[in-house]
């Protein structure tokens, strides 16, 4: 049952993780605390459930929805990485082609 109830809280985690992908990262100290978990015990946890971390698993979510809004809501480059938090339009490229593996104009 133990198990259980971690892994139900660390569901509720990944879930928030989405929930916030057009803002900014909650810090895994805020997140642990929300969940009533240590930190280490959350980190242990998330990545054995999801096979990364809690930074990386953000990332990918955050780039796969920068991927979409560019593609299917034909939003520019620039108000997307705005959209999404970030203060520099080459910050949001650069982490775009780390995890796309693609420019985010080449979509257009």
């Amino acid at each position: 049952m133990y198990r259980t109830l971690q892994t139900q809280a660390i569901q509720q985690v990944e879930r928030r993780l989405v929930q916030s992908l057009e803002d900014m990262l909650p810090s895994q100290k805020q997140l642990a605390k929300e969940f009533a978990l240590s930190e280490s015990t959350l980190k242990r946890h998330f990545k054995a459930i999801y096979g990364t971390t809690m930074y990386d698993y953000y990332l990918e979510k955050k780039m796969a929805l920068a991927r979409w809004l560019l593609q299917e809501r034909k939003i520019s480059v620039s108000e997307t990485a705005y959209r999404l938090g970030y203060e520099k339009v080459s910050a949001f490229i650069s982490t775009f082609k780390k995890y796309q593996k693609v420019l985010p104009g080449s979509l257009k």
